[in-house]
């Protein structure tokens, strides 16, 4: 939803993997224990994604900007250090942290669903606490012609494999050993976006906002 707002394209580290996974079995593996893939691999795959999006750009001879948002990347110091090297204009201008507390993760990772009619994604777990969090679940709409169409409901909402309790504990712990250092990284760069979700979606506005302010800032 935020690449829609801001004019840009999304691409997901996990889903760039996911589908080197269908080639090699060692990665299919790595994913489903919830353990972070090789850093060189990874990094190989991500930059020839967004050298072949770029590239395609070129070939449309578009002279619009492109602006690309990069979900899962880096994840590591060492990802973060391969990352210097890449070219000049594929650096990230800015790096956003979407600050949510551990239990509010688990309960909405859990929750995630995907519907195998309509392909859209879903979230079967509500948040509401006394700290201001707010995010209901995303269920299809009830007045949406697609759906009453195809005749979707919670038969063909299909969990992901490896959105399980011990995998997504797992991945935290991972996150906290080895991801959380990388925001220093971004906090020296003076490139980091710190962001709480409170009310989910419904501050995407808000976000994207602050986002465009950044980017003109460092341009």
């Amino acid at each position: 939803m935020t690449s829609r707002l801001i004019n840009a394209s999304f691409i997901s580290v996990g889903d760039i993997l996911r589908e080197n996974s269908s080639r090699n079995k060692h990665i299919a593996k790595v994913l489903n224990s919830g353990a972070l893939v090789d850093d060189a691999l990874v990094n190989a795959a991500v930059l020839q994604c967004l050298e072949e999006k770029i590239h395609a750009k070129r070939i449309a001879n578009t002279n619009q900007k492109y602006r690309i948002i990069l979900d899962g990347y880096p994840r590591t110091d060492r990802q973060a250090s391969l990352l210097d090297k890449w070219p000049i204009e594929l650096h990230p201008k800015l790096a956003v942290q979407l600050d949510v507390p551990e239990r509010i993760c688990l309960t909405k990772i859990l929750g995630r669903r995907k519907c195998i009619l309509c392909n859209k994604s879903l979230n079967v777990n509500g948040v509401l606490d006394e700290f201001g969090f707010d995010m209901p679940p995303m269920l299809p709409d009830d007045n949406s012609d697609e759906c009453r169409t195809l005749n979707c409901n919670p038969v063909h909402w299909k969990k992901r494999d490896d959105d399980t309790i011990d995998t997504v504990q797992y991945r935290m712990d991972v996150y906290r050993r080895e991801t959380e250092p990388v925001l220093q990284y971004w906090e020296e760069k003076g490139q980091l976006l710190r962001f709480i979700p409170y009310k989910g979606i419904k501050e995407i506005d808000n976000l994207v906002s602050l986002i465009e302010t950044r980017i003109w800032k460092s341009t």
